[in-house]
């Protein structure tokens, strides 16, 4: 059983409980999209999370939970020895929240939920505890849709990855040229052929990886911490899923491209209301590779490369033959 002092303490978890609960799930915080009425920071955070880009956040909460299982032998055996700083920083939180209220800024309510989770962790149960949940309370930074981040990273991504694939396909040999996030075939004044006549494809939202770095970055996270032992290994397989989306979309982006030239934009593409299957099909092989080289990376970061280089040496080294003496050679 959790080690709970005693009863008045009891009461005030289930009183602050409450609290926060009226204070994030009831209270009319802010309007979202064309709602006629305010309506609280969880209903904001969840219909905004309706978009492609964000529809991983609704399941953070399941997997946080799912953490919190793994560790429940531990947890039950942490005594509980809150600390009155946990006070003061609930008090920070809800002034947080209060100033988001009335800046109609969500994402300083966002951090308050989390902040507010934490500090009655601190506050009623101490440090340990929360040095215990600290990584679940972490993981439900997925769980908000930060939208402003499709404007700081969406459109420079965009172009990085348009004027990647431009350069690349010229240096294979296939003749193209950028106009901002647009790839067009390049023009054949002597064979008469204009341009984009081969192929013309615009790196949008969904193709230039925002949709999948978001999502990658919280697969890869809980990736990382239930199978790599070490801090630093975790830390690096995280920020591997930044260049692994890249990747992924890149190979995506040539395959729309060659898929253009060989069997025409009708097949490969389609429209933006109506994209073909292959189209769909590019979308999902960007997952399977980000995914299989996450895993891959994985198996590098704990493979026992110290038994292997030993293993190898062993190897290559000839046995050392022992020169009898000369009386026992006849």
């Amino acid at each position: 059983m959790l080690k709970i002092v005693d009863k008045s303490k009891l009461f005030s978890i289930i009183a602050s409980l409450l609290f926060i609960g009226l204070l994030y799930a009831w209270f009319p915080f802010s309007k979202f999209l064309i709602s006629a009425k305010a309506e609280p920071i969880l209903n904001v955070a969840w219909a905004y999370s309706a978009g492609e880009d964000w529809e991983h956040c609704r399941i953070v909460p399941l997997f946080a939970l799912f953490l919190i299982y793994l560790q429940w032998s531990t947890i039950q055996k942490i005594e509980w020895k809150g600390e009155k700083i946990g006070f003061a920083l609930l008090a920070l939180c809800g002034f947080l929240f209060w100033l988001g209220y009335i800046t109609d800024i969500h994402y300083l309510a966002y951090l308050s939920f989390q902040g507010a989770i934490a500090a009655l962790i601190l506050w009623f149960a101490g440090r340990q505890m929360l040095m215990t949940l600290s990584f679940p309370l972490l993981f439900l930074t997925f769980m908000w849709p930060w939208l402003f981040l499709d404007n700081v990273i969406a459109f420079p991504l965009r172009l990085f990855m348009s004027n990647l694939s431009h350069h690349f396909l010229n240096l294979i040999g296939v003749s193209n040229l950028q106009i901002g996030s647009a790839i067009v075939s390049a023009p054949n004044f002597e064979l008469g052929i204009p341009q984009g006549a081969k192929f013309q494809l615009d790196v949008a939202n969904p193709c230039s990886g925002i949709r999948s770095l978001f999502a990658l970055t919280m697969i890869t996270a809980l990736y990382s911490y239930l199978t790599l032992p070490k801090i630093w290994q975790r830390w690096f397989l995280f920020l591997c899923s930044i260049p692994l989306a890249i990747l992924g979309n890149f190979i995506r982006i040539l395959l729309l491209t060659f898929g253009t030239i060989f069997f025409g934009a009708k097949f490969a593409i389609g429209t933006e209301a109506e994209p073909t299957t292959f189209h769909m099909g590019a979308g999902y092989f960007v997952y399977l590779i980000a995914v299989g080289g996450m895993i891959g990376i994985g198996w590098l970061l704990k493979y026992d490369w110290k038994s292997w280089n030993e293993r190898g040496k062993a190897v290559s080294t000839p046995p050392i033959v022992e020169e009898k003496p000369a009386s026992e050679k006849y």
